[in-house]
């Protein structure tokens, strides 16, 4: 074998080895592709399901303290109503005050929920009216999931605040009517 032949076929065997070399590399980066998709996918799912599980369980607990702020205030106002002999003029009006301002901040708190539920049920209503296709509704719908979930971790130290204020206004009220009610015993 003459000089040139073995030099091409050194070559050759070098441009083999590195083609063997890419095709290997390349089945390891294609098996690197779908193991990063897997993970993407499981991610995603997971998120789904924790925003999805973070809406259920505010929406829950919204749903139970409103029976129980419902059931609060009839108590509130009804004990406030029979201890208003008991009362002075000045705690009559304080206790007042204080139901009136709990109520009207959780009520407040209320419309401004209802309002924005109303916003995304408008939304859903749109994608409807609009005849999209389904498969278009699906981003659309995780869209406005999406703003969901943004608005409700926005709210909820919101709605903590709000839920305290209530609270406190309401205990300061019920304290008053409390100490009047010993002092009349």
């Amino acid at each position: 074998m003459d000089q040139k032949t073995a030099e091409f076929i050194l070559s050759l065997q070098e441009e083999i080895d590195g083609l063997w070399r890419y095709l290997g590399h390349k089945d390891r980066a294609d098996g690197f592709h779908q193991q990063a998709e897997s993970i993407r996918e499981k991610t995603d799912a997971y998120r789904n399901e924790f925003r999805d599980f973070h809406l259920r369980i505010f929406d829950q607990s919204e749903r139970y303290i409103n029976v129980v702020a419902v059931v609060g205030y009839a108590a509130y106002f009804a004990t406030w109503s029979f201890a208003k002999e008991l009362l002075l003029k000045e705690e009559v009006a304080f206790v007042a005050l204080m139901g009136m301002i709990s109520a009207g901040l959780f009520c407040l708190w209320e419309m401004l929920v209802i309002q924005y539920r109303m916003k995304q049920l408008g939304e859903l209503g749109q994608a409807f009216r609009d005849m999209i296709s389904p498969d278009d509704f699906e981003p659309i719908r995780q869209a406005i999931l999406n703003r969901e979930m943004k608005w409700t971790l926005f709210l909820t130290p919101i709605w903590r605040i709000s839920l305290t204020v209530c609270m406190i206004t309401v205990f300061i009220g019920a304290a008053v009517m409390a100490r009047r009610a010993y002092l009349s015993l």
